[in-house]
């Protein structure tokens, strides 16, 4: 299923491949486009699910615990519940990430949200855009 929008200007959750509508609350699957050089989430925790990030396209750098982890084509990185990380795009050109969440929390009403969110004027809260999707 194809949830995203294309934007040029900010980060987009171009497609959710399953949901914790189609999973029974197993898993998320989706993939994420980066620009270069836009302002991202704010350095986050997920409180109940792990994250595992797959590299498709250029290098992402994440801070994972205080540690910076450069996600290329092919690796793969994997984040433990309640770690604090974020990601950027310091590069010249575009990204592309595939993140799989365990167990499924979001649905697509969460990434639409986020990415208007993402155009205001400060960063926007996840524990609210979580809350408000529950």
């Amino acid at each position: 299923m194809t949830n995203g929008r294309e934007h040029s200007d900010r980060w987009n959750a171009d497609s959710l491949t399953a949901s914790k509508h189609d999973t029974p609350g197993a898993l998320d699957i989706f993939e994420v486009s980066i620009p270069a050089n836009i302002r991202m989430p704010v350095p986050h925790h997920h409180r109940d699910w792990e994250k595992t990030v797959y590299g498709m396209e250029g290098t992402t750098t994440f801070m994972v615990a205080g540690n910076r982890v450069n996600v290329a084509p092919g690796e793969t990185l994997f984040i433990r519940a309640a770690v604090i990380h974020g990601f950027v795009n310091d590069t010249e050109g575009p990204t592309k990430m595939l993140c799989v969440l365990t167990p499924s929390v979001l649905s697509p009403e969460y990434f639409r949200e986020m990415g208007i969110a993402m155009e205001g004027p400060a960063p926007p809260d996840p524990k609210k855009l979580r809350r408000d999707h529950e």
